[in-house]
């Protein structure tokens, strides 16, 4: 699984992500008092990273069930608990691919070998984080023109808040005229060097619009994506909240989306070293000296390892289902 997994993720090699996580860590840990950080999280309150944790744990829960009623529209009707199962073991094998999608790389292969079909495990998935990216940067730029003064004047956060404000407007127009981007994207695809890619863009792109066709499988991606997507900012900001640290939630709504993007690209092993710098960059801004932003960052990544753990156990003890267990609705239809 994980060897099939890597060869799809592309991007670095994995000893060059590793190297670059750690790099990245040690270079942090050395420009970083460690004393005021194993203070801090010594200190930090039980029952708020529990909190923490079990908001990420509802998250992976109803990330399974908006996926399943995905895939329903699209002729596949799968009992709950086997996507909840591939959702969990996905965390665990995925910790071991580049960027934070390399678990969504597993659900793939791993659904894809349970229904037999790569292309409607891929597309179903696609359109849910395509979704949720969405959304993520919604709330950013939502957050960013209510509280226009929350965020320093200083010109990297200008530079930030017109990305993601420019990035928000564009998603609006891309809903706005769907039908004529896809039909532009047809157009156009025979007619350039980049045939191949931009036929891939446009195939996904009419999967996009196929689900948008389905309302109820829409309203079950859009609900939970909007869950998952506050899950991960609220999360982030208990986890400060636990650590003792007086800051308000706002900044939490424009930065940690940011963040969460970053970490996607392909550099390092789980976002490792990424997130960290990261976070001790955007709110060293905030009123959180380095020490603080690096402990808030690695508390929240360790209650995310709690969640890669619990998917670890379910994968060791039931796996990945099989096949055969498939009750399907008929032929699936082709998104």
């Amino acid at each position: 699984m994980t060897e099939e997994t890597e060869k799809k993720g592309g991007g670095l090699p994995k000893w060059a992500r590793i190297t670059i996580s750690l790099g990245l860590l040690g270079f942090i840990l050395w420009k970083v008092d460690i004393d005021p950080l194993v203070d801090l999280m010594a200190g930090a309150s039980i029952p708020l990273v529990f909190l923490a944790f079990t908001m990420i744990f509802v998250d992976q829960a109803v990330t399974a069930y908006a996926w399943g009623r995905m895939l329903a529209a699209g002729g596949y009707v799968i009992p709950y608990k086997d996507t909840l199962r591939v959702t969990l073991a996905a965390d665990f094998i995925g910790l071991a691919i580049p960027s934070g999608m390399g678990a969504d790389m597993v659900r793939i292969i791993g659904l894809s070998r349970y229904i037999k079909n790569s292309a409607h495990a891929m597309s179903s998935l696609f359109a849910f984080r395509v979704m949720g990216l969405g959304q993520t940067i919604t709330i950013a730029a939502i957050v960013l023109m209510i509280f226009p003064d929350e965020l320093p004047d200083d010109p990297m956060f200008v530079m930030l808040k017109t990305i993601v404000i420019s990035l928000f407007f564009l998603g609006v127009l891309g809903l706005l005229f769907m039908g004529r981007i896809e039909r532009f994207l047809e157009v156009i695809a025979p007619k350039t060097r980049l045939e191949p890619l931009m036929l891939k863009i446009r195939d996904l792109y009419s999967t996009f619009l196929f689900y948008l066709s389905h309302k109820d499988a829409l309203v079950a991606a859009f609900i939970g994506d909007l869950y998952v997507q506050f899950a991960k900012i609220l999360s982030i900001y208990i986890v400060a909240l636990a650590l003792g640290f007086d800051v308000g939630p706002i900044p939490f709504f424009i930065l940690v989306p940011v963040v969460n993007i970053l970490v996607l690209l392909p550099v390092s092993m789980a976002g490792l070293g990424v997130r960290e710098g990261m976070y001790v960059i955007l709110f060293a801004h905030v009123g959180l000296s380095a020490a603080q932003c690096l402990t808030m960052s690695l508390l929240g990544f360790g209650v995310n390892m709690l969640m890669v753990l619990a998917g670890g156990t379910v994968y060791m003890l039931f796996g990945f289902p099989e096949s055969q267990k498939l009750k399907s609705a008929g032929a699936p239809k082709a998104p």
